[in-house]
């Protein structure tokens, strides 16, 4: 989950942008999704580093219809539960199989 409050960076049009989980919802909602385009995702973990019990940065692959998106994801657990804080991804072009 990501928390509200958590910032997302990423490159648009050669800007650097860093914006709240709102503005990712709302590009994430004007894309065709892979189950839309009856295509399967792909998504797999690169690698977890933990800096103690309740830290962690992620790196993570995903494959969404004609994009690989390659996001680093930093982590908290708090209460028992994992929640994304802070999340900066790169985009690109990806051929489907």
């Amino acid at each position: 989950m990501i928390r509200r409050g958590a910032h997302i960076s990423f490159v648009d049009n050669g800007e650097v942008i860093i914006a709240n989980r709102e503005v990712l919802k709302e590009r994430i909602a004007g894309r065709v999704s892979s189950k839309q385009a009856g295509i399967a995702r792909e998504d797999n973990i690169l690698s977890i580093d933990f800096i103690n019990k309740n830290y962690a940065m992620v790196k993570v692959n995903l494959v969404i219809v004609d994009k690989l998106f390659t996001d680093y994801l930093s982590l908290i657990k708090n209460n028992g539960q994992w929640t994304i804080v802070s999340k900066t991804f790169y985009a690109q072009a990806h051929r489907s199989i």
